[in-house]
């Protein structure tokens, strides 16, 4: 898809501002994008820190964190869905 729009970019302009992107820039975001944002992306870290023993652990593998009592599978889903929400959140 990348290469698609590299490809099909009209002009010079186009091209820089799709790499520009790439590389992680943020020229076309404003304050409101911020604003829009950023009480998903606390929410986020929140749980995220609420889970950080949980995830410690997952890190030894799954039968180890099932071991020591952690829902391996509901957890995932749950960071899945949070990481989707951030992002679709983001893209807006």
């Amino acid at each position: 898809m990348i290469s698609i729009m590299v490809a099909s970019s009209k002009n010079e302009q186009e091209l820089r501002s799709i790499v520009y992107w790439l590389q992680g820039g943020l020229e076309a975001r404003t304050w409101e994008h911020v604003h829009l944002t950023a009480p998903l992306i606390i929410a986020a870290v929140i749980f995220i820190c609420l889970f950080g023993k949980e995830l410690n652990v997952m890190l030894l593998g799954d039968d180890q964190a099932h071991n020591a009592g952690i829902h391996v599978q509901r957890l995932r889903w749950m960071l899945l869905v949070l990481a989707s929400l951030v992002r679709m959140k983001e893209g807006e």
